[in-house]
């Protein structure tokens, strides 16, 4: 199953790069692959987005697929719309990259976030707003350095989101099923990433040619709104 599933994930992204006649074929068969692999994979109604370990992987999937759907298209934008180097857009990463550590430790450390489901939606809130924010990119008379902080609040939203979920799948795993929660999760976040790059660059791929930038952006949007999702599952956080 763990072959099937990446072999899906494969596909799509074979798709995405157009390199045989057929390949709208591949998209159908890489989603249905993933998830009849991911349906026996993972543990039973994990896709249910029931309260417990569901809930928590839904969130944790959402968030996930915002940022890393988001950020494979900011060095491009940076580079079309704004014309930097790309050293120059890999410090912008950098930027996320800092906050996320920061979202973390206030996580950790900051009293006003004892509340573990509440910063998860917290968190979901700020990455949701951090990456439509970053989207102003392509508007030529937005200064720079607002996408740049957008794409920090992206960072410290994860930060905040990502860690407390850890603890949150861990707390629902029976004595002595620690391993197979943390497997889990780890499974679901690839999948769930994995697949929606893949996808992404399905869609990217028929504007590469006339519209990168625009495609981009919307791909960035709609990453946002996969953020946004986020809060469905989370608001189920710490349900019987």
């Amino acid at each position: 199953m763990a072959l099937v599933a990446a072999g899906g994930a494969l596909c799509i992204s074979l798709a995405g790069q157009q390199v045989v006649p057929w390949w709208p074929a591949l998209v159908p068969v890489g989603v249905v692959a993933i998830l009849v692999a991911g349906q026996r994979l993972l543990p039973v109604g994990s896709w249910r987005l029931g309260p417990g370990l569901p809930a928590v992987l839904g969130s944790r999937a959402a968030i996930g697929t915002a940022i890393a759907a988001a950020e494979v298209y900011v060095p491009l934008l940076l580079v079309l719309e704004r014309g930097l180097t790309l050293t120059q857009a890999g410090w912008v990463l950098t930027v996320g990259a800092v906050t996320w550590c920061a979202g973390a430790v206030l996580a950790a450390r900051w009293p006003l976030l004892a509340d573990e489901a509440g910063r998860v939606r917290i968190g979901a809130v700020l990455v949701a707003t951090g990456v439509g924010g970053f989207s102003t990119v392509a508007i030529a008379d937005v200064p720079l350095v607002l996408p740049v902080a957008a794409w920090g609040v992206a960072g410290l939203g994860i930060g905040m989101a990502f860690s407390t979920l850890s603890v949150l799948a861990l707390a629902t795993a029976e004595p002595g099923a620690e391993g197979r929660t943390s497997s889990a999760l780890q499974l679901n976040d690839q999948l769930a990433m994995g697949a929606a790059i893949a996808l992404s660059g399905v869609v990217f791929a028929a504007f590469a040619d006339s519209a990168p930038a625009a495609a981009a952006t919307g791909l960035v949007l709609t990453a946002a709104t996969v953020g946004a999702l986020a809060l469905v599952p989370a608001s189920r956080l710490g349900g019987e």
